[in-house]
């Protein structure tokens, strides 16, 4: 073959070469342009939302902080007159605060004030109805809407006033507060010089070009929806940037590209130049790695220091950009299945917050654990709204402190609401999302439903504090048992010689002369002490017998009345005041009468005993639901009450010495007594066990010097 037809063949084939590295070449550009728009575009649209919110804040401002203040609070309710609100609202909100209007409103919904720029003159009145005011303020202390009136459209803002003293707004509204600005063509203006482009507002939503005639345009088109009060659409902004980046990379593309080609031509026109061999060999390793796109048949040429060694090294390079760039974007695409998968496939509920402890993104198996699906949550909800209420301040301070100190936690175990009202135990493990310069962005974690385990673990709880209770209840039959048999030997062996004793002074007293004062006085106090210890060994009996209830149904009333009277015999009721707020048509109890009056009768006689110079006694009944959980009154098993049972409540209560707080927890100890020899210290001990068999709950309430309040609680007979 000829020389020249070897250089013409040698020729074509390094354009054949160079077509290809322009493709391959172009095709790599045009990945780039495509991942640079996409880049661009984005941070347009976040630029926007800042600048959005940015142009906002004083309004914003404006709302809030007039509206926690004394000064507006006595304004709405007529206390400041029209000068101040001059003062404050018309040269200060329009001109410093930049708003277009302030209405203010009574909690009636009357106007208190309103006044506008003289681009809103026409807007005197809300530009919306009054009526809708308190559903806006329904479950919000502030809002933020926007809304068309005859002037265009208008942002507004909106908060409740309260005072000073209530900046977290828990009061009831004192009135109404909203600022508006208009949305007019030079706002716009002002907008579109911001972001470097055109800003358009539409009532329809605008139709966006697809991205490959974006990006031949180098225009950046995106929308942004506008919300009306109630969350829908009011209208739209259109957005259109002419991308300067994307005009001057693609020119610099261009400009390597012709580079690139350039510099080909300029290899082939000196390789040509030289003999065949020299040629041929490196171009056949070019051409096999430009065929095969592949890098390893440039490797003889890596350390040749000619012109073919820099085009198979440009080359190579060229081949490790594209590769790494594939490489990078198949990386992430599989970590995101892989991330998608898991997130669908785990049991736990994995989630993420921003900075402020808004759902950024949510697990599909929320909707399993919590019943919300993941658009009801992210971006509408705050990690510490779905707290159970009661809960809620408690766990979203703790929360806030190791958000606050960045710090990573774990078994972070909390109660929420399930959308359907029940509650859901969960336990909380997260981290937070910091990026390589240090910044932090939220948080990102998992929870794990325990409700299953929440409720064994209170099962198991319960189920032991019920075996603990068993077992002191056997102990204490047992004691019982014991104190009765010791009881009933000391009641046989000590009554028979107290007999004897009795019958000792009745016969002295006969044969004992009348003139015989002080013989007269000891057995006086000899026969009040043997009586003392007959009571005394009563008590003993009642304390440690264990009765047999015969429990009927009976008006507590009618055991009430008959107990007073019983004790109206034993005691001197001389200045004491009885006082009976007993409710008509009470619910029959189940009680063993006598024993029920037993009890009545005991405290009764304690009130009396506390009154020696006088009083009153204030014996009520009434029924009622126990909504108060405490010690004999909730859910569990053992409780003697479920929590919202109705139940009779009987309340003796005095205005005697009272109990000190030292006593209060004692006074139903068996023996224990604060009155000498008066009293065996039995009474309130046989008193509590008498209820208990009832089934029912005693409690005592007293204040010393003011007096005593003793509550008893029994079931009702068709409850029992």
């Amino acid at each position: 073959m000829r020389v020249q037809t070897k250089l013409t063949s040698l020729l074509l084939f390094l354009a054949v070469i160079l077509l290809a590295a322009r493709h391959l070449h172009q095709t790599f550009e045009n990945e780039r342009v495509y991942l640079l728009f996409q880049q661009s575009s984005e941070e347009k649209k976040i630029y926007f939302n800042k600048l959005i919110i940015l142009k906002g804040a004083n309004l914003k401002s404006l709302s809030v902080d007039y509206t926690y203040w004394d000064d507006m609070v006595g304004f709405v309710r007529g206390n400041k007159d029209m000068a101040w609100a001059r003062q404050n609202m018309d040269e200060t909100a329009l001109g410093t605060y930049q708003a277009d209007a302030i209405w203010v409103y009574r909690p009636d919904l009357s106007r208190a004030y309103s006044i506008q720029s003289e681009n809103a003159s026409g807007l005197k009145d809300l530009p919306f109805s009054v009526e809708i005011i308190k559903d806006i303020f329904s479950k919000k202390r502030l809002c933020h809407f926007f809304v068309y009136t005859g002037a265009g459209l208008m942002e507004i803002r909106g908060a409740t006033i309260h005072p000073t003293a209530d900046p977290e707004r828990q009061t009831p509204p004192q009135g109404y507060f909203f600022a508006g600005r208009l949305w007019n063509q030079g706002f716009l203006d002002d907008l579109s010089e911001l972001i470097g482009g055109e800003i358009v507002i539409d009532r329809m939503k605008p139709a966006i070009p697809d991205s490959k005639t974006l990006l031949d345009t180098n225009m950046i088109i995106f929308s942004k929806e506008l919300l009306d009060w109630r969350g829908g659409p009011a209208a739209y902004l259109y957005v259109s940037i002419h991308s300067a980046e994307l005009d001057i990379y693609k020119r610099f593309s261009r400009n390597v590209t012709a580079t690139f080609i350039y510099f080909l031509v300029i290899i082939i026109v000196v390789i040509t130049a030289f003999m065949m061999m020299m040629l041929s060999r490196p171009f056949g390793f070019i051409s096999q790695a430009l065929k095969k796109e592949n890098a390893v048949y440039l490797r003889p040429l890596e350390k040749d220091t000619s012109e073919f060694g820099d085009i198979s090294r440009l080359i190579s390079r060229f081949f490790r950009q594209k590769e790494d760039l594939v490489r990078e974007i198949i990386e992430r695409n599989k970590a995101e299945k892989r991330f998608q998968q898991v997130a669908a496939a785990a049991e736990e509920w994995i989630w993420e917050l921003d900075s402020d402890g808004l759902y950024t993104y949510s697990s599909a198996i929320v909707e399993k654990i919590l019943g919300y699906r993941p658009d009801e949550i992210v971006g509408k909800k705050y990690f510490y709204d779905l707290f159970v209420l009661e809960d809620r301040e408690r766990l979203r301070k703790q929360a806030w402190e190791a958000i606050g100190a960045r710090r990573s936690f774990k078994n972070f175990i909390n109660r929420n609401m399930h959308k359907d009202g029940h509650i859901v135990w969960l336990d909380t493990s997260g981290s937070p999302i910091i990026d390589e310069k240090g910044r932090f962005f939220g948080y990102r974690g998992v929870d794990t439903d325990i409700t299953e385990r929440k409720k064994a673990e209170d099962e198991l709880k319960e189920a032991y504090i019920r075996l603990k209770e068993i077992q002191e209840q056997l102990i204490q039959a047992e004691k019982l048992n014991a104190v009765g048999q010791l009881a009933s030997g000391v009641a046989h062996e000590v009554r028979n010689p107290l007999a004897i004793i009795l019958q000792g002074i009745d016969y002295l007293e006969i044969k004992t002369s009348p003139s015989s004062g002080d013989i007269f006085e000891v057995l006086a106090i000899l026969r009040e002490n043997i009586k003392r210890a007959d009571k005394i060994i009563n008590d003993m009996l009642d304390f440690s017998r264990a009765a047999h209830l015969n429990l009927t149904p009976a008006d507590v009333n009618l055991i009430i009345e008959s107990s007073l009277d019983l004790v109206r015999t034993r005691s001197r009721f001389d200045n004491i005041l009885i006082i009976k707020e007993l409710k008509k048509d009470m619910p029959l109890v189940l009680a063993d009468k006598n024993r029920l009056e037993q009890v009545f009768i005991n405290v009764l006689l304690n009130a009396v005993q506390a009154m020696p110079q006088g009083g009153s006694i204030t014996v009520r009944s009434y029924d009622k639901k126990l909504e108060e959980i405490r010690n004999g009154i909730g859910k569990r098993a053992q409780d003697s009450f479920y929590f919202g049972e109705l139940a009779a409540v009987v309340e003796i209560e005095d205005t005697g010495c009272g109990i000190p707080e030292e006593n209060l927890k004692r006074i139903f100890d068996p023996f224990f007594t604060t009155k000498g020899q008066k009293g065996s210290g039995l009474g309130l001990s046989v008193t509590r066990n008498i209820i208990h068999m009832h089934r029912g709950l005693v409690h005592a309430e007293s204040v010393e010097g003011k007096g005593t309040k003793i509550t008893l609680i029994l079931k009702l007979a068709e409850r029992a």
